[in-house]
């Protein structure tokens, strides 16, 4: 009984922190520009590089880790007064994984989770981690598609911790968070299948803008988040 309420309390602090969103909360409250897409849709970087410059993007980034680091070690702590700190870090992840790409908050419309998931596995197995990111990385460089990459190495994370003798419901909570983000990733892979999925880091469209940035306002209203 212990346990199941150690579940539910991680699962629902987890998931509130997942809802979370930095890229809504330092538009509004930060650079005090118009949030009105930030709150429905968290912006990739890419975007919020070129409204907010490196600083901004610097302080996105820092918030996901926040957020992140956050989730898991309370998860771990809480699990870990039954001798389950793995399985409690790992569950936590999940929820918040799950928060970040179905957030109550906003009906649902989330990110895509990436940034959150890259930085749970590292906290969970530096190894693990450090695969899954060279792995993105690799994918990203040859085919230029930022959802192929994530897709790939969400796939390769429970193979990667069975190689590094992880099993059993530590592999079940892997494969439930590297299913998130393929579904998040889903339309991405269908558009790419379809030869109209934008190439990731191009920044020529930014600069028909005139190089301009802070104005919190979007070219492509259809842009999807990466991280």
């Amino acid at each position: 009984m212990k346990t199941v309420l150690l579940l539910i309390l991680t699962a629902i602090i987890s998931y509130c922190l997942g809802n979370l969103s930095g890229s809504m909360i330092l538009s509004k409250y930060v650079f005090r520009n118009n949030a009105a897409r930030h709150s429905r849709m968290e912006s990739p970087i890419a975007e919020f590089f070129h409204d907010y410059g490196p600083i901004g993007t610097v302080m996105l980034v820092l918030f996901d880790l926040a957020k992140t680091l956050l989730a898991v070690l309370i998860g771990g702590a809480l699990l870990g007064l039954v001798d389950q700190l793995l399985i409690g870090r790992l569950f936590a992840a999940f929820c918040l994984i799950l928060g970040h790409a179905y957030p109550l908050l906003f009906l649902f419309h989330g990110g895509k989770a990436l940034l959150c998931a890259g930085i749970a596995v590292f906290l969970i197995d530096w190894r693990v981690g450090l695969c899954c990111w060279v792995a993105y990385i690799v994918v990203l460089v040859f085919t230029r598609y930022a959802a192929l990459g994530a897709v790939a190495a969400a796939a390769l994370a429970a193979i990667f911790m069975w190689i590094f003798g992880f099993g059993g419901l530590e592999g079940m909570l892997a494969l439930l968070c590297a299913l998130i983000i393929v579904l998040r990733h889903a339309e991405n892979l269908v558009r790419i299948i379809g030869g109209t999925e934008p190439r990731s880091f191009d920044f020529s469209r930014f600069a028909k803008s005139g190089g301009k940035s802070g104005d919190g306002t979007f070219e492509d209203e259809d842009e999807e988040d990466y991280y």
